[in-house]
């Protein structure tokens, strides 16, 4: 629900090229996400445990799995 709200939101700025719309759907964001992290997720860590801990591994909270940074050590085969 929380994305189809937006996705209207946005559409509706992009439509009538209106920046107030735009502002006010970030604005709408913003309010979803804390609600989803601060209410939502802490209810449902403290319901179900582990099993909702394992399930927020596998699944991305939005749309998309937040890009993972990785690091390679490279060795060149001298110690410093």
């Amino acid at each position: 629900m929380y994305v189809v709200v937006l996705s209207i939101l946005c559409g509706w700025a992009l439509a009538f090229s209106s920046l107030t719309l735009l502002i006010y759907a970030a604005a709408i964001a913003n309010m979803f996400h804390l609600r989803v992290v601060f209410g939502e997720e802490l209810w449902l860590a403290r319901t179900h445990g582990a099993e909702f801990a394992a399930y927020k591994e596998r699944v991305p909270r939005w749309l998309f799995p937040p890009r993972r940074r990785t690091f390679h050590h490279h060795t060149s085969g001298h110690e410093h």
